[in-house]
């Protein structure tokens, strides 16, 4: 196929932050990135300043930006720390289930998959307390929401579509393969993207009824991780196994680039990755190599 010349997507800066890097969200300065060892928030700025805010959790998983503040899952101590960026410390705790792994916001909501216990947790974010605590399939993992629901993978290849009141709406699958790892969500198409990394491909499905729309082979790569900029209308993976990021033109399921980025960690990699809101750049956390990977993206035309 005809390759995308004005599709570019280039490494800009890889800034040393220490162990272990996992979640990350863009911001409007940059980028914050959950630290597994210490449970701390690294601010990374764009112009590469670094800052840390220290949290009362234990563990880090997703970490998610919405409305003006932070919020930070902490895997050990199952709860979410709350961070208030100008005071520059955390201002609450909200206690989710056994285990948490992925998160994702709406403007009101925020989704917490639980993976030790099977759950949900369903925040409101006028108070930061959890309105709903709602049983779902095995094995949920990461998350991605919209605006009046939340859609979480699950391992073995489904999806469970959550309401803003924690109500199950759907289940979507089994996927091919019986795998479902990273997500990704583009509300204004109704696309829902699923990396599935035993066949090596990411699934576009309907977001409405769960129908594979799409299979976007990425061999010999492993999708893990996903993030799709509206604003440019590319999605993003990343690979934890060969430490690659794909940059991928959804409407015609091409990969447009594939650009090596600095050490993952098959097992404790690839479960971050974000986009600033302009689409313009990517935040990638480095698991063993103990740093963040921004890069520059280009549109398409």
């Amino acid at each position: 196929m005809t390759p995308f010349p004005a599709c570019q997507l280039r490494l800009e800066h890889t800034i040393a932050i220490g162990p272990h890097p996992k979640g990350v969200a863009a911001w409007p300065p940059g980028a914050i990135v959950g630290m597994q060892d210490d449970s701390s928030l690294t601010i990374v700025e764009n112009d590469g300043q670094v800052s840390r805010i220290r949290t009362s959790g234990n563990g880090a998983n997703a970490v998610v930006y919405s409305n003006g503040l932070g919020y930070m899952v902490h895997r050990n101590s199952a709860n979410v720390s709350v961070i208030d960026f100008r005071a520059r410390q955390q201002i609450a705790v909200i206690p989710v289930g056994n285990l948490p792994w992925g998160a994702a916001a709406n403007e009101n909501r925020l989704f917490v998959a639980n993976f030790g216990d099977r759950t949900v947790s369903v925040v409101d974010l006028t108070t930061n307390q959890p309105v709903a605590t709602t049983a779902i399939r095995s094995m949920p993992a990461l998350v991605a929401a919209g605006s009046d629901r939340a859609y979480i993978t699950h391992l073995d290849g489904y999806i469970s579509v959550i309401g803003s009141n924690g109500a199950v709406l759907d289940t979507f699958g089994p996927l091919p393969d019986h795998s479902a790892f990273g997500v990704a969500l583009d509300e204004a198409h109704h696309r829902l993207f699923v990396s599935n990394r035993q066949g090596r491909e990411i699934l576009a499905l309907n977001s409405d009824t769960g129908e594979v729309l799409k299979r976007i082979s990425v061999s010999p790569n492993v999708p893990y991780a996903l993030t799709y900029a509206p604003a440019t209308n590319l999605l993003y993976a990343v690979d934890a196994v060969n430490n690659r990021i794909l940059g991928i033109q959804p409407e015609r399921g091409e990969v447009f680039a594939n650009l090596g980025v600095s050490r993952q960690n098959a097992d404790h990699g690839g479960q971050g990755l974000s986009a600033s809101e302009d689409g313009g750049l990517l935040y990638v956390p480095a698991y063993d190599a103990r740093a963040l990977d921004i890069l520059r993206a280009s549109r398409c035309p």
